[in-house]
C-alpha cells in the first residue's frame, strides 16, 4: 500500500495539466501491455523508456 500511496503523492506534486502528463499515462498503458504480454520484469524498461521517448516527442522545442 505504500508504493502506490508515494506515486500518487510524486504524481499530484508535479501534476501541471493533463497534456503535462501525456507520457506518464503512455508510460502506464506500454507497462501494462508488456507485463501482460510478455514472461519477466521486461515491463519495467518498456514503460520507462516509452514515456521518456513520449515526452521527448510532446515537449517543447527550443
Amino acid at each position: 500500500m505504500a508504493f502506490p500511496a508515494v506515486f500518487l503523492v510524486l504524481l499530484r506534486g508535479m501534476w501541471e495539466s493533463f497534456s503535462a502528463s501525456r507520457p506518464w499515462f503512455v508510460s502506464l498503458i506500454v507497462a501494462s501491455a508488456v507485463y501482460l504480454t510478455v514472461d519477466g520484469a521486461w515491463y519495467v524498461p518498456a514503460g520507462a523508456l516509452s514515456g521518456l521517448l513520449s515526452a521527448y516527442l510532446w515537449g517543447e522545442q527550443k
